[in-house]
């Protein structure tokens, strides 16, 4: 289970907030079409960035209409929980382990 282009663009701003790795050494935030990597260093603040985003969608009507941009697109609120639940879990399993990562490869 991804996220979809559209869900990705609008959240983006806050996984600007992580620290990464990428080809070129440590940068601020994900590339959406590049190869980052999450490291122990950036886990807490990938769970808490996580973890409000479903608080907050978690208020929201079964179907949500996310403006990116000049796009608008319609999600069920269930779908969007499981998915950004889906990723917490990954985050939280890596900070129960020592010289783990998580590796985005894009879109």
């Amino acid at each position: 289970m991804g996220f979809s282009e559209h869900l990705f663009a609008y959240i983006s701003e806050s996984f600007m907030w992580l620290p990464t790795l990428a080809a070129i050494g440590t940068i601020q935030g994900i590339d959406v079409n590049g190869c980052n990597i999450i490291t122990e260093d950036a886990k807490q603040k990938l769970i808490n960035i996580m973890t409000s985003w479903i608080s907050l969608f978690s208020e929201a009507t079964d179907e949500i209409n996310l403006i990116y941009g000049k796009s608008i697109k319609t999600f069920i609120k269930d779908d969007i929980i499981n998915r950004l639940k889906a990723l917490l879990k990954l985050a939280e399993g890596l900070s129960n382990k020592d010289d783990c990562y998580i590796l985005y490869l894009g879109l």
